[in-house]
């Protein structure tokens, strides 16, 4: 099964799909389309039926999943996001091809869209078990975060359909690195601190302390900074890591030194010898729980908008690893 998000990559979705789906059917595979997306057409790329299952690939299609030979999935990060209980529940390995900004769960499978790549994968059947997570039950295959960054996402989307702090940025169509750049610049202005409470399993972590919070199952950070620098997908581990801050000065300071300890050599070893940027606050484990002490604060789970951690319809956070739930067509 082929699925398309239509604002991923101002079109490259879309294409990556009519040029992969064409050459899958030359060789003889029956290719199912599915469009996703707030510009998905009324009629596929190729001229076939266009499957529209609403803001989620694969609605309605779980029984046309299981016994796939694959779900290839063209887009971002946050299209890869939608589709993964599909793909759990189906038990049908994914692949990526990327089309969106980042490209986090393609960069760490090492996927690309080409199709020779895809093509050996698919002959190969190399089928890897990777870990997922779960924050309130809602699976994600990267990360959640708390904080600025998430505020930032926020922002993004809120200027995506044209409505709150958002307003007047770029409206429905594709998000670009100028737009997340653009939002970051207008938190850093505004951003506020609020001070978290963060338990590993049921050790504290953070008591009262403003910062920036990753719970991460993959290394893959967007822009490169990966603060979880030595985390793994299929360690059965989520990585935690806080980054004090209290004022935009810090958050400057946290954005220079991540990019400075991009090298694995110059990051120092912590607990159970995982890499850790100087500074930073990290343990390992199985359980997560998040609530801030006072206020309210942004949240995201790989790259999509969770909503405002601290209010009556988002508490807290409960984050678990789901180990080696989801199949991978692996490319090595």
């Amino acid at each position: 099964m082929l699925v398309g998000n239509s604002s991923s990559g101002r079109g490259r979705a879309f294409g990556h799909i009519a040029r992969i789906g064409g050459l899958l059917e030359a060789e003889g595979h029956k290719v199912v389309r599915v469009e996703t997306g707030p510009n998905r057409p009324s009629e596929g790329p190729t001229g076939s039926p266009a499957r529209s299952p609403g803001g989620s690939p694969g609605g309605g299609l779980n029984g046309e999943l299981r016994g796939a030979k694959a779900l290839i999935v063209a887009g971002g990060d946050g299209t890869i996001h939608h589709a993964l209980e599909h793909a759990v529940e189906a038990d049908v390995p994914i692949y990526h091809l990327p089309s969106g900004n980042e490209n986090l769960f393609a960069r760490e499978f090492g996927m690309d869209a080409t199709w020779d790549r895809l093509r050996r994968s698919l002959n190969a059947r190399n089928v890897v078990e990777s870990d997922l997570g779960a924050c309130n039950g809602k699976l994600f295959a990267l990360m959640v975060s708390v904080g600025f960054d998430a505020s930032v996402v926020e922002r993004v989307a809120l200027a995506r359909t044209g409505g709150g702090r958002g307003r007047g940025a770029r409206g429905r169509g594709g998000v670009t690195h100028a737009d997340y750049a653009l939002q970051a610049w207008k938190e850093l202005w505004t951003a506020k601190f609020i001070p978290l409470r963060v338990e590993v399993d049921g050790r504290v972590l953070v008591d009262g302390e403003r910062g920036l919070l990753v719970v991460a199952n993959s290394r893959q950070y967007g822009g490169g900074l990966d603060p979880a620098r030595d985390a793994r997908i299929d360690d059965g581990l989520l990585n935690v890591v806080f980054l004090p801050a209290s004022s935009r000065l810090a958050l400057l300071r946290w954005a220079a030194r991540l990019a400075w300890s991009r090298g694995l050599s110059r990051v120092p070893k912590t607990e159970r010898g995982r890499r850790a940027v100087p500074g930073a606050r990290c343990l390992t484990g199985e359980r997560v729980w998040v609530h801030p002490v006072d206020g309210t604060v942004s949240a995201q789970v790989d790259g999509e908008y969770l909503g405002r951690l601290g209010s009556e319809s988002l508490p807290a956070l409960d984050i678990q690893i789901r180990p080696r739930v989801l199949s991978v067509l692996s490319v090595r």
